[in-house]
């Protein structure tokens, strides 16, 4: 049996969708879902997170300054070329 790209992307989103019915997603239980949201399950299947607040998102998106910006990574490589200057 054939199975093509769209039917596996089709099953893993009505998968996801059933999972957010199933759990307790986003504080609302499955009766919840079914009758205030019936519409919302498939918007919510796929948003990772509930909110943008800067607990959940990447200090990247919510620092304010330049050096909070930057990734572990890129603070090491700015260190070391700080000190590879200086000598």
């Amino acid at each position: 049996m054939k199975t093509t790209k769209r039917a596996v992307r089709r099953h893993h989103y009505q998968r996801k969708k059933q999972r957010i019915l199933d759990k307790n997603y986003f504080g609302r239980s499955k009766l919840e879902w079914l009758i205030e949201y019936p519409n919302c399950a498939g918007f919510f299947a796929n948003t990772p997170k509930s909110t943008s607040c800067f607990c959940c998102s990447s200090p990247r998106h919510t620092a304010s300054g330049k050096k909070e910006r930057l990734t572990r990574q890129e603070l090491r490589v700015l260190i070391q070329f700080k000190e590879e200057s200086c000598d």
